[in-house]
């Protein structure tokens, strides 16, 4: 009888981390996980993760550990779509070539993963997003003691879009660098006219809201605190048990700016359907923009469209969630205190807020110099 799990990630991340081995959990091949956001029906989602054997019982024991090890870092749905989505095209290529032992799948079988996937007709970012999951499961994989292969692995997968480029080595985003920062909010303001994209843009940028929290801000967001400054209100439910609840956090001139002219924009929109939301667009009815569209759709070509490139020439791979890692890393090199972070973007425990701290040297010393009044802090 298949084994059902339903509670918490904390102890998953607690046992992975540890090296011990949930034996108990590992075992059943269907685990029905709570996503912890109340439907319409005002029943509990889950999320159903079922491992196959078809490419060997050695595989299928590899994607369990990489599930229970991620569950304590993403939401279970995000966990579903990597299994699914991108790590089984993995599997369908080892057993194409009769790979059995993880073990045996060596750093020179990334190249040719990467184009029979191509030939199975998966378009090029497809295959880059699965060998990034599958770059991200055999160095975790090293790190941890699990069977994995013993080579060195390529520094990176290069053209993934939403691993490497952004992410740091515990799977938290990476600030943005400035100068493609500095394109990014210039052609905002200045030269884009799609108003969703626009204000999606400036408004994460300055706030630092999850992208989720941004699509669903009502009309009336924008409202006057009892010392005349503005305030946004959104709903926050990812860090939240139970039902959600409304928070506020700040709103600069450049976030009522853009409030307003969306506001302007969609209002033939509310008035036709009925709805409240400001991002609103006609697409199979009226409805607030598709949020995993946001960064392979509207990001990407956003990118493209202004020709923002890294310092590799290439078009750089923007991450919605990179914004947040931007705006924590800006306030606290400004001198913010990271208890307010955490209270304006609805984290848990400052330590939460603390992991999209990052800084180089130079960066490090300006900030920590007026605290201990040395002229060198890091040697």
């Amino acid at each position: 009888m298949s084994r059902v799990y339903s509670g918490s990630s904390a102890h998953v991340l607690h046992a992975a981390e540890s090296g011990q081995q949930p034996i108990p959990y590992l075992t059943g091949d269907d685990w029905y996980l709570a996503e912890g956001a109340r439907g319409q029906t005002g029943d509990v989602k889950q999320v159903h993760l079922h491992f196959s054997d078809r490419a060997g019982q050695q595989i299928k024991y590899l994607f369990k550990q990489y599930a229970w090890w991620r569950l304590g870092r993403v939401r279970p749905v995000t966990v579903r779509l990597e299994l699914s989505e991108r790590l089984s095209h993995w599997a369908h290529y080892l057993r194409a070539r009769q790979i059995i032992d993880p073990s045996d799948f060596t750093p020179e079988d990334y190249g040719a993963c990467f184009f029979w996937m191509h030939a199975k007709g998966l378009r090029d970012d497809q295959c880059e997003r699965a060998m990034a999951n599958v770059h991200l499961l055999l160095q975790t994989g090293q790190r941890l003691g699990w069977r994995v292969t013993a080579r060195q692995l390529p520094p990176t997968w290069d053209s993934d879009p939403d691993i490497y480029e952004r992410a740091s080595a515990d799977g938290y985003a990476r600030p943005i660098p400035q100068s493609v920062y500095a394109q990014i909010l210039t052609h905002a303001l200045q030269d884009e006219t799609d108003e969703i994209t626009r204000s999606g843009i400036l408004i994460q940028s300055q706030t630092g809201l999850r992208i989720s929290e941004i699509l669903a801000l009502r009309a009336d967001c924008l409202i006057q605190s009892v010392v005349g400054s503005r305030r946004l209100v959104y709903c926050l439910k990812k860090t939240q048990r139970g039902d959600p609840v409304l928070r506020e956090t700040g709103a600069n001139d450049i976030v009522c700016e853009a409030v307003g002219r969306l506001r302007s924009a969609t209002e033939a929109l509310r008035t036709e359907s009925g709805r409240s939301e400001l991002f609103l667009v006609r697409n199979h009815g009226i409805r607030p923009p598709s949020q995993a569209n946001w960064n392979r759709g509207r990001l990407h070509s956003f990118m493209k469209r202004w020709e923002i490139r890294d310092t590799d020439g290439q078009i750089y791979p923007l991450h919605s969630h990179q914004f947040r890692a931007t705006y924590v890393t800006g306030r606290v090199l400004a001198g913010a205190q990271i208890g307010q972070i955490c209270r304006d973007l609805g984290h848990v425990t400052p330590e939460m807020t603390m992991r999209y701290v990052h800084m180089d040297t130079s960066q490090l010393q300006t900030c920590l110099e007026p605290y201990l009044g040395c002229e060198e802090v890091v040697q």
